[in-house]
Parts: C-alpha cells; sequence; structure tokens
C-alpha cells in the first residue's frame, strides 16, 4: 500500500490555520506602493524623485541614520569603527570572549584533554564578564556626558522653572 504524498496549494494551507491568524494575512501578498515604484529602466531625474518617496516612508531612526551618512558607509568602516572608537575595551573583550570559546571547542573537537577545554570555557566567562562590565561602564560615561553637555549648555547653574 503506497500513498501518493498530496502536495497543497497556499490556499489550502492558510484555510487550514485558525482564524485569527488568517485575519491579519493579506492573500495574495500586496507589493506596497514604493516597491512597485522602483524599476531598472528609469531616467535619472525619476530615480531622485523615487528616492525621495522612499526617504519620506522610512521610519525616523532611518532617516536620521540616513542624514549622518550612515547608510552610505561600508559595514566594518560603519558600524564596527565606530563601536571600536566609542568603547574600545568592551569590543576587545568581545574579541576575547570569541577567542577562548574558539579553542574551546576546537579543543572538543581535536580531543584535546577536558582540563585544558575548561581551562578555556572558564577563561571565555572571566572574558565575557570584563566585556559585560565594559559595556555597562561605556553605557554610564555615555550617559554622564550627555548629561554634562546639557547642563553646559543651560550654563552652569541650571534654573529651577
Amino acid at each position: 500500500m503506497s500513498e501518493e504524498s498530496k502536495t497543497f496549494t497556499d490556499e489550502e494551507l492558510i484555510s487550514q490555520l485558525p482564524q485569527s491568524i488568517t485575519k491579519n494575512l493579506q492573500w495574495p501578498p500586496q507589493i506596497s506602493e514604493v516597491a512597485q515604484t522602483l524599476g531598472s529602466d528609469d531616467q535619472p531625474e525619476e530615480r531622485v524623485g523615487k528616492k525621495a518617496k522612499i526617504m519620506s516612508e522610512l521610519p525616523d531612526y532611518m532617516k536620521i541614520e540616513h542624514q549622518q551618512g550612515e547608510m552610505d558607509k561600508p559595514f566594518f568602516r560603519g558600524a564596527i569603527w565606530g563601536k571600536l572608537q566609542q568603547n574600545p575595551l568592551a569590543v576587545i573583550g568581545i574579541g576575547v570572549t570569541c577567542v577562548f570559546f574558539t579553542k574551546a571547542v576546537l579543543g572538543s573537537v581535536r580531543n584535546d584533554a577536558p582540563m585544558s577545554i575548561n581551562k578555556n570555557l572558564r577563561n571565555r566567562v572571566k572574558a565575557q564578564g570584563f566585556a559585560i562590565t565594559m559595556i555597562a561602564l561605556g553605557f554610564l560615561y555615555t550617559q554622564q556626558k550627555k548629561k554634562n553637555a546639557a547642563v553646559s549648555q543651560q550654563g552652569d547653574y541650571p534654573s529651577d522653572q
């Protein structure tokens, strides 16, 4: 007795879902108006207008990143380099954590002595604690710096209003 496996269509699969899930689904999926406006055969003038339309529909945090030029930077020159400049000890701690974890995993694969693997895992925990401490201290330093900048803009003696 051989049973043929039936292949369901998308509509059949959706009909088997509970009503609470299917009420939020749009079927067939709708392509946003912005996505429909993009085309490869556009003239340069049309592209500028479409880019402006896309920018107007971005969330606020992405608009700020675009205005500051963050979208144009490559990943390593933008995000990682910026974090390294903000808090180098945290990045170093994260890197050391990864090194000890990698050494422990590779030692496990190579069947190294269990004490060696355990030592690497203990060192990883120490490095992880260091990294978390540096992240917390970096955050506190940044908050204090913002607070001092706000106070200096108001003057030496903030007025009570």
